[in-house]
């Protein structure tokens, strides 16, 4: 397995009298896509912009086909579109008990999460997530079943500097509903699962590390819907629920929550 960019693309194809704009997602998750006009003279288009859709996986989509509105005159445009993995129209399937992400540890507790001081959870897209302290080597295991769209296990960078932020090693898995769960900061070459594979719950999914803007070794998950804002799309975190096997069985995890006890 390698690092390598999610495989989505738009390209201009010529024809008769104009250009169609095509967009290819080779990867397994949905992509949501906004495009819209820079420039245009003399332009008219099949699917008026700006637009914003979603690609299906391992599909090939015509997103527009821009043409002259008067062909005697001279047209011309210009564009840009930005996409983000991820259904912006998905709707998540009610409160999901999500399995602990990782095997009894003993006295493990939240060490950042919901109602407690957040040193770096201050944002849409981590406001829900928890920190979960946890040796490195520590098996990492799917909380939900799911598709896996999106790794990364090559980095040995890590600290508590911001520029390791885009360092860490990760597994990004699909569920059924739309949402997506985030394993965060995993082990060098720790990452056990390739991009398409279906996962259950409970299954492997890596190894516990310390790579990217970290303090200490631990385990960062995160779920996550995509949505619109404005010009773009962005992951924003929603809250969840554990279930455990110590009552209460069912937990809406928050800082200093003791997960096995």
């Amino acid at each position: 397995m390698a690092d390598i960019p999610y495989p989505f693309f738009v390209r201009e194809v010529d024809v008769i009298d104009g250009k169609r704009l095509v967009a290819e997602n080779e990867g397994f998750a949905p992509v949501s896509i906004m495009v819209r006009l820079t420039e245009s003279r003399n332009v008219t288009a099949s699917r008026p912009l700006p637009l914003a859709v979603v690609i299906p996986p391992r599909s090939t989509e015509v997103i527009t086909t821009l043409t002259a509105a008067s062909p005697q005159a001279p047209w011309g445009f210009r564009y840009n579109y930005h996409h983000f993995v991820g259904d912006f129209k998905a709707q998540p399937a009610g409160e999901w008990l999500y399995r602990i992400p990782v095997d009894p540890v003993q006295g493990t507790r939240i060490s950042q999460g919901p109602g407690g001081p957040l040193t770096s959870h201050d944002n849409g897209f981590s406001r829900y997530a928890v920190d979960i302290p946890i040796p490195i080597g520590t098996p990492v295991l799917a909380a939900r079943a799911g598709t896996v769209i999106d790794t990364r296990l090559g980095s040995n960078q890590g600290g508590m500097e911001p520029t390791y932020a885009g360092e860490a090693n990760y597994v990004r898995v699909l569920h059924d509903d739309g949402t997506q769960a985030l394993y965060w900061h995993l082990k060098q070459n720790g990452v056990q699962v390739r991009p398409g594979a279906r996962v259950a719950e409970g299954q492997m999914l890596g190894l516990s590390g310390n790579t990217g803007y970290s303090s200490a070794p631990h385990l960062h998950f995160a779920v996550q819907v995509t949505r619109a804002k404005g010009d773009h799309f962005e992951a924003v975190s929603v809250p969840f629920v554990f279930k455990r096997s110590a009552a209460p069985g069912v937990v809406a995890p928050i800082a200093g929550l003791e997960l096995w006890r």
